[in-house]
């Protein structure tokens, strides 16, 4: 089957008459956090780097490590620890759970491992969870990030406190009522989430304490972004007051907010109008598990992306925070229809990482996403990281339960893909053009696009003389096939390209595509195997031929 991918490639970039460059990086932010690819350990089930802090504090029933509700002992040690390996995998932001001292008594059958259960109080001081480690041990962790040119990003909570906080005895009216909440209005903003004692914001004092409570960490602690919670249980003009104090204190902070809505965007406005840089995208999420996970229409997935671009446009896009897992949701894989050691739920989850790398957004890894962890609701999305995907070789044991087939094969393409990323800056910062998807059944399952990066009309100097490097990385191309049958694909291009696919992804995906591709007559063909997909960039500017 042959399918014409028609492009305005042209006019996009030849006739660009000027440079205009990014300014909307991150506000009050020198650092282009689009560049940014995220890591995110749960740290009670990342590592436990230091065994003698597991029962510092709290009931020791939250200190059984065979209770999968209780903390399991990961720590700041374990992070500091393993940088190297999340650094080798090609991930440049570690992001760390609440770090606050939590209550310390046992709810229901839960004990508040991933931080979120903060014992705040009056007179506040920074302290950080005894089972986590010491102030020290974050100012270590920071340092040596630092001095790796990573960033770190910690999570924060204004939503609501522990259950049983100390400050709802203290201060019981800064609380609002569980039982008349929904005569304040949106029960989201004013009813308490799972039952935790939640903040009425429009108290003055309420909105004081947690400035205050916040500037004290931010003046404590060197760390370079936050990802604030549960933001849409919140007021979001509460934030535009909290975000220009914490902006105040440190301009360069990037700020991105959990909205946890998995179909609609409209919520989001408000919040970006607040100040967040960014949000998690939900709604893309649930495009991914729909295109690929469950092997349906490639428009699921392309409508969400072109309507958040349509709605925000290309440069809040690009700030936004992609994910196929959190800890707030079933892992990927578990909406795959076939076993994990089935090779069709392996190429369907390397499609997905390979979407996750090259669509517009700081894409956000779960630790596990690397090795193809898998589990379904609290606590089984929420596993301890295995030691053995420390090591490559234990990596390569083929068959682990509940992991996909040769952890080793998935670690080594999503360290490819990031590699491709970071060697392309088209793939962190460039405009999102669409190319072509399905639309309609009538349509091969195919999904085109590309990423393009403005600058200066190039001329054609022809063979032999090569473009700059910032030149060649201007332009990347992604096509996926996502149906059950190869095709050979027409793509139309400018003229005068020598267009590439990367030899060593091309075989972790298991297909084998020309290592060149020359155009001819503005037309570029392109063969993708069913379920596949090929990232294409210049290597020069050549003659058409």
């Amino acid at each position: 089957m042959r399918i014409r991918i028609v492009a305005h490639l042209l006019v996009l970039l030849f006739f660009t008459s000027l440079f205009m460059p990014f300014s909307l990086v991150a506000s009050g932010n020198s650092h282009d956090w689009r560049s940014e690819v995220i890591y995110f350990t749960l740290l009670d089930r990342f590592s436990n780097g230091d065994p003698a802090n597991d029962k510092a504090h709290g009931d020791a029933r939250c200190n059984d490590a065979n209770n999968p509700h209780a903390f399991q002992g990961g720590d700041l040690a374990g992070i500091s620890k393993n940088l190297d390996y999340i650094q080798e995998l090609g991930t440049s932001t570690v992001w760390i759970t609440p770090l606050y001292k939590g209550v310390a008594s046992m709810q229901g059958n839960n004990c508040g491992f991933p931080g979120y259960w903060a014992d705040f109080k009056l007179p506040y001081e920074v302290e950080i969870d005894p089972r986590y480690g010491q102030n020290e041990d974050f100012d270590e962790l920071i340092q040596k990030a630092h001095n790796k040119k990573m960033k770190v990003m910690l999570d924060m909570v204004v939503n609501h406190a522990g259950y049983d906080a100390e400050l709802t005895r203290q201060k019981s009216q800064w609380f609002n009522d569980p039982f008349n909440c929904h005569l304040k209005g949106n029960a989201d903003i004013f009813c308490p989430l799972a039952g935790l004692p939640d903040f009425d914001h429009r108290v003055a004092e309420v909105r004081e304490y947690l400035v205050s409570v916040h500037e004290a960490w931010l003046k404590r602690f060197a760390f370079d972004a936050i990802r604030m919670d549960t933001v849409k249980h919140v007021d979001a003009n509460y934030f535009k007051e909290w975000i220009s104090k914490m902006r105040g204190l440190r301009d360069s902070l990037y700020l991105v907010g959990e909205l946890l809505d998995e179909n609609s965007l409209d919520a989001f406005e408000a919040y970006v109008k607040a100040g967040f840089d960014g949000l998690f995208h939900f709604p893309l999420r649930t495009g991914f598990i729909e295109t690929f996970a469950k092997g349906g229409s490639v428009d699921n997935v392309a409508r969400r992306m072109s309507d958040t671009i349509q709605k925000f446009g290309q440069a809040k896009a690009q700030l936004f925070v992609t994910l196929l897992d959190n800890h707030d949701v079933p892992r990927f894989l578990e909406f795959m229809p076939h076993s994990l050691h089935d090779p069709d739920s392996q190429r369907r989850y390397h499609l997905a990482l390979t979407a996750l790398f090259t669509l517009p957004g700081i894409p956000q890894i779960y630790y596990g996403n690397e090795i193809g962890m898998n589990g379904g609701v609290d606590p089984w999305n929420r596993r301890f990281f295995p030691e053995w995907a420390f090591s490559a070789e234990q990596r390569g044991i083929e068959n682990r339960p509940g992991y996909i087939k040769n952890p080793q094969h998935t670690w080594a393409l999503t360290q490819k893909l990031l590699n491709i990323r970071k060697a392309t800056p088209a793939l962190q910062t460039g405009d999102y053009v669409e190319l072509w998807r399905q639309n309609g059944a009538q349509n091969a399952n195919v999904w085109a696009f590309a990423r393009t990066l403005k600058t200066p009309p190039l001329r054609n100097h022809g063979v032999g003389n090569g473009l700059t490097q910032e030149q060649e990385n201007r332009l990347a191309i992604v096509v996926f096939n996502n149906g059950l049958r190869s095709l050979d694909m027409p793509l139309k291009i400018p003229v005068g390209h020598l267009l590439s696919g990367d030899a060593e992804m091309a075989d972790l995906l298991g297909e084998v595509p020309s290592s060149q591709a020359f155009v001819k007559k503005g037309i570029l063909n392109v063969f993708l195997p069913a379920q596949s997909a090929v990232i294409l960039t210049p290597l020069r500017e050549v003659r058409e031929r």
